[in-house]
């Protein structure tokens, strides 16, 4: 299967009849909208993590960046990343909840057009084959695409997802290299929470995501090491 990104894919028509998914933040800033192209998709994958962890490691990603630094080769220093959360973490949780809204409000009338997965779920030990093998029944029935048959998908899980969990090889070892503290003051540690809960009533008649964001709220509540 090949995948493409919303920026190869909004200005180069060639990739149209050759890809099978197109990646995309929209609707946040590094993100191009694709609605004009709506007719060419069957649906959506929503991908959801909790902030607690999606913000340090996006702030990763961005450090390796503007370090000409190989994906998933380091994580930042801690004195970066406290740098970069008291400057940015009003903005970044902002964001996080931009972007889940919009692909719940894109799909509201159909969601059998809409997956929404959990990142901890499929990058999870015992979760995650079963968690692949979802995606894949859902991309299998699109027309036209051909997922991997049930039988393979727990190998497949293994040697792509594992391999790239915050850097882990197959075996299990850590290559990316650098401390994985990343602690937040007592404030912070609240505006999380409060977005999560914020995110959790208003999706109150939607059990799926409900139940994400109470287990989102469950994790951090326990999650001592992160205060500071």
């Amino acid at each position: 299967m090949t995948i493409s990104n919303d920026h190869n894919y909004a200005i180069d028509p060639n990739v149209h009849n050759h890809v099978v998914s197109v990646k995309t933040h929209y609707p946040n800033r590094n993100g191009i909208s694709l609605e004009a192209f709506d007719d060419h998709f069957h649906g959506a994958l929503l991908v959801i993590r909790n902030p607690i962890k999606a913000i340090p490691s996006f702030f990763n990603f961005w450090y390796e960046r503007i370090n000409h630094l190989e994906n998933h080769s380091v994580r930042a220093p801690t004195e970066e990343w406290i740098a970069f959360r008291d400057a940015n973490l009003g903005e970044q949780l902002k964001s996080w909840r931009k972007h889940m809204d919009y692909w719940l409000k894109k799909y509201e009338n159909d969601r059998s057009k809409l997956l929404v997965l959990p990142y901890e779920r499929l990058t999870d030990n015992a979760r995650g084959p079963g968690t692949a093998l979802k995606l894949a029944l859902f991309l299998d029935s699109v027309e036209g695409v051909n997922a991997a048959k049930p039988e393979e998908v727990a190998c497949l899980w293994h040697r792509s997802v594992k391999y790239m969990d915050e850097g882990e090889t197959v075996e299990g070892h850590a290559v990316r290299s650098g401390s994985s503290a990343t602690p937040y003051t007592q404030s912070q540690f609240d505006a999380i929470r409060n977005t999560l809960q914020t995110q959790k009533w208003k999706y109150k008649d939607d059990p799926e995501v409900f139940k994400i964001m109470d287990q989102y709220m469950r994790h951090i509540q326990h999650s001592w090491l992160y205060v500071s």
